[in-house]
């Protein structure tokens, strides 16, 4: 039996987030949701280990903790993802999303692995688990700039 991936969704649109947990948990991940950069952190702190991480990159801070002192300008999501690599664990690979192609260069600002313009239809789930498939767990993958990614529509620079 394959252990199952844990993934950590990050993702402050309430019924989103509760369609695309039980997407994932349907595809046999193991999902904890957070729904502001607080909670995020504090899912991963309190032992939840996560080897892919989706975050929306506009996530609201949620509380008044700072979470590091060099922030380098980085918020939301964005803070979340490059939080998770200096201070967790270069092992988990992230996955920025968000509604705004324009996102891209800020996710790799952050060390995310893969961007995602963020799904607007179930139908674009696959994309998620192609982004994933491709590459994010993969031992050959780990220390790798940051891959673009996008719907077959959208072609974003090199």
């Amino acid at each position: 039996m394959t252990e199952k991936i844990k993934l950590l969704l990050a993702e402050d649109e309430l019924v989103d987030a509760d369609i695309y947990t039980e997407k994932f948990n349907m595809k046999g991940f193991i999902c904890r949701t957070a729904t502001n950069v607080f909670a995020a952190v504090k899912t991963v702190e309190d032992g939840f280990s996560p080897e892919v991480a989706i975050i929306d990159a506009l996530l609201p801070e949620g509380g008044t903790r700072m979470i590091e002192t060099e922030s380098y300008g980085l918020a939301g999501g964005l803070l979340v993802c490059n939080w998770l690599l200096k201070n967790y664990s270069s092992r988990c690979r992230t996955i920025m999303w968000c509604g705004l192609g324009g996102f891209r260069w800020q996710a790799q600002r952050a060390g995310a692995w893969a961007y995602v313009v963020k799904p607007t239809h179930l139908e674009y789930i696959p994309e998620l688990w192609e982004a994933i498939n491709r590459g994010a767990l993969l031992p050959s993958e780990m220390g790798k700039p940051t891959r673009k990614f996008s719907r077959k529509d959208e072609k974003l620079p090199d």
